[in-house]
């Protein structure tokens, strides 16, 4: 039998998509013709190049919080970036109820946010974001002693387009003795 069109592989086209630039869509598309690098036009007129691709991430899996409920979470940004900016949210990662405990009725368990903040990083660079931990955040930490947490970074490269990336940490009370 011989191949027909639908065996053979289909080049493929450059990759045209639309940068959201604070919230709005860029009058200019965003050509990217491949997975590894596009190009856009910024809000100056400027050509800027990017991997689409790359985004801020958390680095290392293991966080303290201080008594006062600050935790420091290092956030890298690749080489190939002049700069990320962004927010970095901690949240549960299961339902939790952190009520008081003289309410008369059990409180409802949902995800809980324990912290949010935002963030500039340079390219190529790790820098430390501090986050505060909410009232209910430092109660449960502290009833607790160990929260696994999900990190979630919505980031956005120079030429606006965003970028989401998740972790799992682990976050601690810095008076916390390890068993071992």
């Amino acid at each position: 039998m011989a191949p027909t069109s639908r065996d053979l592989p289909q080049p493929t086209p450059p990759l045209l998509a639309h940068a959201s630039v604070r919230g709005r869509l860029a009058q200019k598309a965003v050509a990217c013709p491949s997975t590894h690098q596009c190009t856009a036009v910024d809000q100056v007129g400027r050509e800027v190049t990017f991997n689409p691709a790359a985004g801020a991430s958390v680095t290392g899996t293991s966080l303290t919080a201080s008594a006062q409920g600050t935790v420091g979470v290092k956030v890298g940004c690749p080489a190939g970036e002049s700069s990320c900016t962004g927010t970095i949210t901690l949240k549960t990662l299961t339902a939790v109820s952190a009520a008081r405990a003289r309410q008369s009725k059990k409180p409802k368990a949902g995800i809980l946010t324990l912290a949010a903040a935002s963030f500039k990083v340079a390219g190529g660079q790790v820098a430390t974001v501090k986050l505060h931990l909410s009232a209910k955040a430092r109660r449960l930490l502290a009833h607790t002693h160990v929260l696994r947490v999900r990190a979630t970074i919505v980031s956005h490269d120079p030429a606006g387009a965003p970028h989401t990336t998740q972790a799992v940490v682990t976050i601690r009370p810095a008076n916390a003795k390890r068993k071992g």
